[in-house]
């Protein structure tokens, strides 16, 4: 079960929801993590469970049950809903595709039914139609330039993606601290895991990450600053290649010293995020780790830039001026609210939960939407234009 869908299961009628649950559960392919008899708590319910999946039994009271799908389709986007109800005739079924659902359960279950209705509404996250795993890498031209927190941040952004599974990487063996930012503490950590890495499978390394409220999966750096070194370069190749095939998104914090490790992840990344300020010393920095990238086949082509902390006081240079030192356009401009970004890292929770609304989440959500369907669109591929964040 440990690759099994996460389904939340609404039913106001007790004996209904029995019998629905069971027949759910002997399907073998879900795992139902939680129940609701009230449909005004599903929303609630869904935050509190981070379920892939709503199966919504109509029959308590179907007209606030179509509401409910409503809801979940405007405010949850990123979970599928399947209704389902005893009633099969078309007036039904064609009144839950209004409300937003693109499949219909009939009652009692029918085993095979409900497989081919939650296949068809969640394609296998953790194993992409193309068979592997889309790999981004967060780099920082210095520290302290917000590498961590957009790595963080762009996981969970990625989260919304319908029937995506996340999983984000501490590369920074020395100095990483994402399972601080997502205030989990995990079991096991990424030395854990490379020293040991034969055991592993996508069930059992879906088993070793810890999984942050918002869905992300997170492996962590180690502990102990002396266990870096169990971290070796070919354990290392091993384990990223193993979490590209079992999760569609796999977001990855690279060190702050640019280390040998890294370049694991740099080599298989789609897309390499170099996160800069515009002073003299990140873009200088900038300009060096790009000098490295270019001598590397192909891998400047992927590099994206992206400007953080812009209006702040440190904003010496111009987007024109940083272009021509980095010798690469400027992907995105993510703007300067320390205040913001401060408290949600004291608090260990993601811009998400912080300030939802805010242009700092909103033009970090816009990053995640060049990789990901997020809000029923994927933005259009990285060409290279300037694409400011202050709306």
């Amino acid at each position: 079960m440990d690759t099994a869908r996460r389904l939340l299961l609404v039913d106001p009628n007790p004996a209904s929801q029995a019998a629905v649950k069971a027949a759910l559960t002997n399907l073998g392919t879900v795992q139902i993590v939680d129940t609701c008899s009230d449909y005004n708590a599903t929303l609630r319910q869904i935050e509190a469970s981070s379920c892939e999946l709503v199966v919504i039994v109509l029959d308590a009271d179907p007209e606030r049950a179509l509401v409910t799908i409503r809801e979940i389709k405007d405010r949850a986007a990123r979970v599928a809903v399947l209704p389902a109800s005893q009633l099969r005739d078309g007036e039904t079924i064609l009144r839950t595709l209004r409300a937003g659902a693109s499949e219909f359960l009939p009652l009692p279950v029918e085993a095979e039914e409900a497989r081919t209705a939650i296949a068809r509404l969640l394609p296998d996250a953790t194993l992409p139609p193309e068979g592997r795993g889309t790999m981004v890498t967060v780099i920082g031209s210095a520290g302290g330039v917000g590498c961590t927190t957009l790595a963080v941040n762009l996981a969970v952004a990625l989260t919304k993606a319908p029937g995506a599974s996340v999983a984000l990487v501490d590369l920074d063996l020395l100095l990483g601290c994402v399972d601080t930012l997502l205030d989990v503490m995990p079991e096991l950590t990424i030395s854990d895991v490379v020293s040991d890495i034969d055991r592993y499978d996508k069930s059992l390394l879906h088993r070793a990450l810890t999984q942050h409220e918002s869905g992300v999966y997170v492996l962590p750096a180690p502990a102990a600053m002396e266990d870096a070194v169990k971290v070796d370069l070919e354990g290392l190749r091993r384990l990223m290649d193993l979490l590209l095939s079992a999760f569609r998104y796999v977001v990855v914090d690279a060190s702050k010293g640019f280390q040998e490790t890294d370049f694991v992840a740099l080599e298989r990344s789609e897309a390499v995020l170099l996160v800069t300020q515009l002073d003299v010393c990140g873009l200088r920095n900038g300009a060096r780790l790009m000098q490295i990238f270019r001598e590397i086949d192909g891998l400047a082509d992927r590099v994206r830039v992206v400007v953080n902390r812009v209006g702040s006081d440190i904003t010496t240079i111009g987007l024109k001026k940083a272009e021509e030192t980095l010798g690469a356009p400027i992907g995105w401009q993510i703007p300067n609210v320390s205040e913001i970004v401060g408290a949600a890292r004291t608090k260990g929770v993601p811009l998400e939960t912080e300030a939802p609304k805010h242009r700092v989440t909103r033009s970090i959500t816009e990053i995640a939407r060049s990789f990901a369907p997020i809000g029923g669109e994927k933005a259009k591929p990285f060409m290279g234009k300037i694409a400011a964040m202050f709306t």
